[in-house]
């Protein structure tokens, strides 16, 4: 009984495969946690086709909340997402992509997939290998999806995460940075920048911005958004001039709905975020956001199709 206890919580496995596999290995712990781990992976193996768009965002922050990371780890189902393997997956890996991020400049970026994988966690693993080893425990097509991360020396990152089972973890999560290039934030205004911060990615998660201001919204996708409103403008009949200008007067509602520095501040619409920034006592008004990053779990993923009941059946029966 106690090497079927000892080996059940080193593999995860259950207690009718623990016990199977220390019979076949004539009860050495060892090979039988090996052959535990080699069904673990193969099952994984075998599910890694199936659509995993549940799963986490996690999130970590250097000591001083000048740079910080979110990553995406996705499962088959929100159950597995529950897990205590999965989420102690999701927190260790968010720790060593900020271990691995050039916090002490400031810059964003988007960590792939496979940057991701290579990563090293405390344990001395990969990040590719632990999220093998999770899968075969769980049985469920586990992977890293994606990362990012953002670092704002002399400023604060702050952080919002939403629908959040445990610290540090989320549904989804963003980042935002604030800086003054005449005033760095000091330690004894920290505290209220990272407030303001989390109030400015709550905003974020909510509104979906997706760009920080009008010189950063690309050529193409203006000139789309004006074709698209120039067709909307002479289905009224109006002159081509007088529609130019309809053009003009609604870009300026495509602005305030896609740039966050011109969207309305969710805890406050009478101003602007820009103006929120500007009547903020930090930094004597000269508050900027130099970039943001908002990450929402399965976000992109396509849906998968509706498997009729006798589908799901045959499926069972096949993975049995």
């Amino acid at each position: 009984m106690e090497a079927i206890k000892n080996l059940r919580e080193r593999s995860g496995a259950p207690i009718a495969e623990v016990k199977a596999a220390l019979t076949e290995a004539s009860w050495d712990s060892e090979a039988a946690y090996q052959n535990l781990r080699k069904k673990g992976l193969a099952a994984a193996v075998k599910k890694a086709t199936k659509r995993a768009a549940e799963g986490l965002v996690g999130f970590a922050s250097n000591s001083d909340s000048s740079g910080a990371v979110l990553v995406e780890v996705n499962s088959e189902t929100d159950f597995v997402a529950r897990t205590e393997e999965f989420q102690s997956l999701v927190s260790s890996v968010a720790q060593a992509a900020l271990a691995h991020c050039p916090t002490d400049r400031g810059a964003s970026a988007e960590m792939a997939a496979d940057a991701l994988e290579g990563l090293q966690l405390a344990d001395g693993r990969s990040a590719g290998a632990a999220t093998q080893d999770v899968a075969g425990v769980l049985r469920e097509n586990i992977r890293l999806r994606r990362g990012h991360w953002l670092a704002c020396p002399g400023g604060v990152v702050g952080a919002y995460l939403h629908v959040s089972p445990q610290p540090g973890l989320g549904r989804m999560g963003a980042l935002v940075a604030l800086h003054s290039p005449s005033h760095p934030i000091d330690q004894s205004s920290r505290a209220e920048a990272e407030a303001l911060g989390k109030q400015l990615c709550m905003h974020i998660v909510a509104t979906r911005p997706q760009y920080l201001d009008r010189g950063s919204v690309s050529a193409d996708v203006l000139e789309r958004e004006r074709e698209v409103l120039r067709q909307q403008g002479l289905k009224t009949g109006k002159p081509p001039v007088i529609v130019e200008k309809m053009v003009e007067g609604r870009l300026k509602k495509f602005y305030e709905e896609v740039c966050l520095l011109e969207q309305r501040f969710v805890m406050d619409d009478t101003q602007t975020i820009s103006q929120v920034l500007r009547t903020s006592q930090l930094a004597k008004g000269t508050l900027q956001i130099p970039a943001f990053i908002r990450l929402q779990c399965g976000e992109g993923i396509e849906s998968q199709p509706a498997m009729d009941f006798a589908a799901q059946v045959q499926q069972a029966v096949e993975a049995a």
